[in-house]
This record gives C-alpha cells, structure tokens and sequence, in this order.
C-alpha cells in the first residue's frame, strides 16, 4: 500500500489490476477534517464505493481517477470494488 500523508491531504493510491486490488484491507487512519484523495487506476470497468459517505465512483479500463474527499464523520469505513467485491481498505476516522 502506498499511502503518503502531507500536512493539508494523505494519497491512498489504489490498484485495480488482474482481478485483484492493491490494497487488499490496510486500514489507514485518519482524523476527522483531514483531506484525503483516493487516487484510482484499473485495469477493468469497475465501481469503487466509499461506504457510510455513499460515494461511488464509476472507474474504466486504463483510467486514473484521483477523487478528493474530505473526512467529515467519525468511524469505520470500507472501501470496495464491486466487480468483484473486494475490501481495498478501511478508513479509521476519529
């Protein structure tokens, strides 16, 4: 996993590649207000989903996407494929 933080907003770097997903269930730990981004490539058509901020985000085959976000609740909260369902990581947010 490469998650690199800043002082203003920490990358999650995500992977979609061979029916697999880099991560696979790292947790990154936040607080409540950081900026993050998720920054996406896949290899696949696919939807990655923020649970709990009901995000989807619709991904190609050999796109980038890179979706800034903002944490603004507390909690534990996955972050799938749908195609296939996979946990790619879960964001700890306090």
């Amino acid at each position: 996993m490469s998650a690199s933080a800043s002082p203003a907003v920490t990358t999650i770097e995500i992977q979609l590649k061979d029916g697999k997903v880099s991560p696979n269930g790292d947790r990154v730990d936040l607080n409540q207000g950081d900026q993050f981004v998720l920054d996406i490539t896949s290899d696949r058509d696919d939807e990655v989903h923020v649970h709990g901020f009901d995000k989807g985000i619709e991904v190609s085959a050999g796109q980038h996407v890179r979706v800034p976000m903002t944490a603004d609740r507390t909690g534990r909260f996955e972050v799938e494929s749908h195609h296939p369902e996979l946990l790619i990581v879960v964001l700890q947010i306090r």
